[in-house]
């Protein structure tokens, strides 16, 4: 799964990931040492337990999903902005641009500013690069 996340989106994915690691690391949802193994002897408590893996793999992968698209649409729309010349579509180009900043609000919105910051970073920067293209 950490070869399938963008490099600088793994600080969003924490918090998902973080679910993932508990319900591994403690199967009967227990902090003490007798809610930390799943026996075969019960196959109830197996199966809860395999649902619950699942369920949070799920939830991990839709995001890790949601969030290469959301980049991926973005860096499109900046390489689409390269292809728009400032000078004579002003209006264009910052419409554009616009969109960008709502998409990226809208995703960042529910996270915490440092869970954000490289992703934020490595998009100023493709930005910078579109815009520098320009001059």
């Amino acid at each position: 799964m950490g070869t399938q996340m963008i490099e600088c989106q793994k600080p969003m994915m924490l918090d998902k990931a973080q679910g993932f690691e508990y319900i591994i690391r403690n199967p009967k949802g227990k902090r003490s040492d007798d809610g930390k193994s799943v026996t075969w002897n019960d196959p109830i408590e197996i199966e809860t337990y395999i649902k619950q893996v699942q369920n949070k793999a799920t939830e991990l992968i839709s995001e890790n999903r949601r969030l290469r698209k959301v980049h991926m649409n973005i860096v499109d729309m900046i390489v689409e902005l390269m292809n728009i010349d400032l000078l004579k579509n002003k209006n264009l180009w910052k419409e554009n641009l616009n969109k960008v900043r709502k998409i990226i609000e809208q995703t960042t919105k529910t996270r915490s500013p440092d869970q954000c910051k490289l992703w934020l970073t490595h998009l100023n920067y493709q930005l910078y690069k579109s815009l520098e293209h320009q001059y």
